[in-house]
C-alpha cells in the first residue's frame, strides 16, 4: 500500500490521537465496545485522509512455448497429460496460450504418435518468442539465442537431462587410417558396424575415437544398430578418396606401364621444390653410389618433412649389397641392412710407419690412410664393436671395442707417421688382445714392406680366435705381401691392392664388402603374407637381401622359415611413409599404391575441421616468420567431380587463413590450392541435420537466455506456481476506508446511547 497524501495522513493521525487523549482525560464512562469502535473509526479515517492506494496485479496471458523439434523427441512433456500437469502446477490461475515450435512457431500441435506429441521437421531449431509479458519454455535449449525476448522461465525436463542416444559424431581419413568419433549414452554395449570388418564392435558408454586401417579406394560406412529415438545420427559414410593426380617417379629398371615417369639416378632433381609435385618415388635396385649425398638427403627430406612416399626395391645392388649402411638410404628404409645385435668384432689396423710420411698430392700417405679408416666407419654395422689402431715400431690403440655408431662420433687422435714397419709384432699384439668370445674381422691397411718370419703361428692364432684377415695393400712389391695373402686365404679373408692413395677410401669399402657376411641369400624364399596387399601376386624370389626389421616398422611379407626373415616392410618416417622390399620385384607399383600421397609443403600447415561444422585453417610460416598476403583457394567438389563451390581462404591474422564449409548434403572432396598448386585435400561425409548433432539439455544456453532476458530456470522438483512479473493496478481506498471509519464511529456512538 502507498499514500498519495502523507501530510494529511499525519494530520489525521494527530487528530485521532488528540481525540483519544481528550476522551481519556475526561474519564467518560463509555463501554469497552464503544471505545474500540470509536478508536477503529478514528484510525480508518486517518488512513483515508492519506489517500491510500492498494497495488493489485493484473493477470496477463503467458506464452507457453513447447519445443517439438526432433532433438526433444524423448521429453516427458511430449505426453499431453504430463504437459497439462506441469502447466497446472506452474501457472495456477494465470491465463496462457500454447505455441509449438521447431523451425517456426505454430498454434496447432503436431500429430500424435503413440499417444505422444510428434515432431515438427527441422534442420535446426529456431527459438523466436512472440512479444508478451513472459514465456514459459519447454525445450532442450538446442538453438541460437534470439536477439530480443520477453522474460523466459525455462522448465527443465528430467528426461532430457541425460537422454539415451548413440551417435556417430564424425568420420575422417588420416593417412592410412580412418578415425571414427562416437558417443554412446544409450546402452552399455551399443553395436557399431564398420565396413570392411566382419563383426560389429561393442561400444561402451562414453565418447571414443576408434581408429582402423584404411585401404586405398575404400569407402567407409560407420553405423550403430538402432537402440534409441534418434536413428538420424546413427550413420555416417566417408567416400573413397580418388587417386591424386600427381607425378610418380620410377628410378631404375623394370618401370611398369602407366603414368610413371622413368628417371635415371643422375636425373633425380637437386631442387627441393621439384619434389612437391610427386606422390611416390620408387628406387629399383639402386646402389648408394648411384645417388649423390645431396640427392639422398633430398629423398630423406621429401619423406620426413614433405610427407612424401618412397619405395625401396631390393636386388644385388641394394641394402648391404648396395652399401646402404651409413647413408640416407639406410635411414629411409624400414629394413636394416645390418643386424640389430653385435655379431662381429671389427679390428682396423693402419700402417703409420715412416714410409707413410711421403706426400700424395696435398696430403701425406698417412693422411689418406687415416681418412680411409674414418670414411669406412659409417658403413660398419652400427652395433658391432670396433677397435681402431695404428702401428709402426709398436701398436697404438685409438679406440677399443666400442660400437661402430659410438666410434663414428668419437674424437680420434692425430699422430705423425714415423719409425719402422714392425708388422709381425703388431699382428701378434692385436691377435693376443682380441676377445675370443666373438668372431673378428681384421682389416689391415699397410704397404706390407716388412718381413713376416712366422706366418704359420699368426695363421693358427687367428684360426683359434675365429679371426679373418683382410688386407688393403698400399704399395707395390711389399716383402710381407705373399705371407699376408697366404694367411688371408687360410682364414677366409680377402686381399685388395690399391697403390693410388686417392682411391684408398674406395678400396677400403670394397675390402669391407668382401669381408662382410653374404647378404644376398641364394635359396628361394617362401612368401608369407602378413598384411594383405591388393593385387599383389609374387613368385618365390631368388636371390633375396638379408635384412632385419627396424623398430616401429611393420612387416607386410616375411619368409615362411624358422627365422621369419622380413621381406617387405613399411613404416612412417616423419610426415611420410616408406616401403622396402628385400628382393627384386616387378610389383613395385602395387607397393606404391599403399603409400602414394601428395607431399606437403612444410611452410603451410593445413588443418581441417570435420564434424558438426566443417572448414579449414592454414598457418603459413617460414623460419619462424609468418607469411602474409597469400591467395589460398578452397574448392569443394562432389564424388562425381562437379565443383560445388570455390572460395578464397581469407587471412584473419598474421600468417593465419581460414574458411568455413557450409553443411554438406552429399559426400564431397575438399581441396586447398595455392594458386595452381595443390596443398592438401580431404574427403568429407554428408552430415545429418544440425538438429541431431547433439540431444539433451543445453543448460548453458538456457542459463544465458534466462539471465539475459530475465526469468529463471525451473527445476523438475518445483511444483509451486511461478511468480511472474505481471503489471500492477493501484486501487484507491479512501472512500472505502472513510465509509468504514464513519460506520465504526456511528456504531460506537449508538452503542453508547443504548447503554
Amino acid at each position: 500500500m502507498s499514500f498519495t497524501s502523507p501530510i494529511f495522513l499525519a494530520v489525521a493521525a494527530l487528530a485521532a490521537i488528540a481525540a483519544v487523549v481528550v476522551l481519556w482525560t475526561r474519564r467518560l464512562a463509555l463501554p469497552l465496545s464503544t471505545r474500540v469502535l470509536l478508536g477503529l473509526g478514528a484510525v480508518l479515517l486517518a488512513i483515508a485522509a492519506g489517500t491510500p492506494l492498494w497495488p493489485r496485479p493484473v493477470p496477463q496471458p503467458v506464452t507457453v512455448m513447447v519445443d517439438v523439434s526432433p532433438s526433444t523427441r524423448g521429453a516427458a512433456y511430449r505426453e499431453p497429460a504430463v504437459l497439462r500437469k506441469r502447466l497446472a502446477q506452474l501457472l495456477g490461475s494465470v491465463p496462457h496460450e500454447i505455441v509449438y515450435f521447431a523451425e517456426e512457431n505454430r498454434t496447432e500441435p503436431p500429430a500424435m504418435v503413440n499417444d505422444r506429441l510428434g515432431d515438427f521437421a527441422a534442420e535446426r531449431t529456431v527459438f523466436s518468442p512472440p512479444p508478451g509479458r513472459a514465456v514459459m519454455l519447454f525445450s532442450d535449449g538446442r538453438f541460437a539465442l534470439p536477439k530480443f525476448s520477453p522474460p523466459v522461465y525455462a522448465v527443465v525436463d528430467p528426461l532430457l537431462i541425460e537422454p539415451a542416444d548413440a551417435a556417430i559424431m564424425s568420420i575422417e581419413a588420416r593417412g592410412d587410417q580412418v578415425a571414427v568419433a562416437v558417443s554412446n549414452t544409450a546402452v552399455d554395449a551399443a553395436s557399431l558396424s564398420l565396413s570392411g570388418e566382419r563383426s560389429g564392435l561393442a561400444v561402451a558408454r562414453g565418447q571414443y575415437t576408434l581408429s582402423r586401417p584404411l585401404r586405398a579406394g575404400q569407402t567407409v560406412l560407420a553405423q550403430f544398430a538402432p537402440v534409441d529415438l534418434w536413428p538420424e545420427n546413427d550413420r555416417l559414410e566417408l567416400p573413397a578418396m580418388p587417386p591424386a593426380q600427381m607425378q610418380m617417379w620410377w628410378v631404375g629398371a623394370l618401370a611398369p606401364a602407366g603414368n610413371w615417369k622413368r628417371l635415371a639416378p643422375a636425373e633425380l632433381p637437386a631442387d627441393p621444390a621439384a619434389y612437391l609435385a610427386t606422390a611416390v618415388i620408387v628406387l629399383q635396385n639402386i646402389h648408394a653410389e648411384d645417388l649423390t649425398e645431396t640427392q639422398q638427403h633430398l629423398l630423406l627430406q621429401y619423406v620426413r618433412d614433405l610427407g612424401g612416399a618412397v619405395i625401396l626395391v631390393g636386388g644385388g645392388r641394394s641394402f648391404a649389397a648396395g652399401e646402404y649402411p651409413g647413408t640416407a638410404l639406410e635411414t629411409l628404409s624400414p629394413l636394416a641392412s645390418s643386424p640389430p645385435m653385435p655379431t662381429l668384432h671389427w679390428i682396423i689396423l693402419a700402417d703409420s710407419s715412416g714410409s707413410m710420411a711421403g706426400q700424395s698430392g696435398d696430403a701425406t700417405r698417412w693422411d689418406r690412410a687415416r681418412q680411409a679408416m674414418i670414411r669406412l666407419l659409417p658403413h660398419l654395422p652400427p652395433e658391432d664393436p670396433v677397435t681402431l689402431a695404428s702401428f709402426s715400431e709398436r701398436v697404438t690403440f685409438w679406440s677399443r671395442a666400442r660400437s661402430a655408431s659410438e666410434t663414428v662420433s668419437a674424437a680420434l687422435p692425430v699422430i705423425q707417421p714415423s719409425g719402422p714397419t714392425n708388422l709381425e709384432p703388431a699382428l701378434r699384439d692385436v691377435i693376443d688382445r682380441a676377445h675370443a668370445g666373438m668372431p673378428a674381422e681384421l682389416l689391415l691397411l699397410s704397404d706390407t714392406d716388412a718381413v713376416i718370419e712366422r706366418s704359420e703361428i699368426l695363421r693358427e692364432a687367428m684360426l683359434k680366435k675365429r679371426m679373418r684377415l683382410h688386407v688393403l695393400v698400399l704399395g707395390p712389391n711389399g716383402r710381407g705381401e705373399a705371407a699376408l695373402r697366404d694367411i688371408a686365404k687360410a682364414t677366409g679373408g680377402a686381399v685388395v691392392a690399391e697403390i693410388d692413395p686417392a682411391h684408398w677410401a674406395d678400396a677400403a669399402r670394397k675390402l669391407f664388402q668382401q669381408a662382410s657376411a653374404e647378404r644376398l641369400v641364394a635359396d628361394p624364399a617362401k612368401l608369407r603374407m602378413i598384411t594383405p596387399i591388393e593385387g599383389f601376386a609374387e613368385t618365390p624370389p631368388v636371390p633375396w637381401n638379408r635384412t632385419w626389421l627396424k623398430r616401429d616398422a611393420t612387416v607386410l611379407v616375411e619368409n615362411d622359415s624358422p627365422a621369419h626373415e622380413p621381406l617387405i616392410a613399411r613404416w612412417r618416417l616423419g610426415a611420410g611413409q616408406v616401403v622396402a622390399a628385400a628382393y627384386a620385384t616387378a610389383q613395385g607399383d602395387r607397393l606404391a599404391r599403399l603409400v602414394a600421397t601428395p607431399p606437403r609443403d612444410p611452410r603451410y600447415k593445413v588443418v581441417w575441421k570435420n564434424g558438426p561444422t566443417a572448414g579449414v585453417h592454414i598457418e603459413a610460416a617460414e623460419n619462424g616468420r609468418t607469411i602474409n598476403g597469400l591467395s589460398f583457394v578452397l574448392e569443394v567438389a562432389n564424388t562425381a567431380g562437379r565443383v560445388l563451390s570455390r572460395q578464397a581462404v581469407e587471412q584473419t591474422a598474421p600468417g593465419y587463413y581460414e574458411a568455413a564449409i557450409s553443411r554438406l548434403q552429399e559426400p564431397v572432396f575438399a581441396t586447398v590450392r595455392l594458386e595452381a598448386r595443390l596443398l592438401d585435400r580431404i574427403a568429407l561425409p554428408a552430415r545429418y541435420a544440425a538438429e541431431f548433432d547433439a540431444v539433451g539439455i543445453d543448460a548453458d544456453t538456457l542459463k544465458q537466455l534466462t539471465a539475459r532476458a530475465g526469468g529463471a530456470m525451473i527445476p523438475p522438483a518445483q511444483v509451486s506456481p511461478i511468480r511472474f512479473d505481471m503489471p500492477v493496478e493501484r486501487v484507491p481506498l479512501t472512500a472505502w476506508l472513510a465509509a468504514a471509519g464513519g460506520v465504526c464511529i456511528a456504531a460506537g456512538l449508538a452503542r453508547w446511547r443504548l447503554s
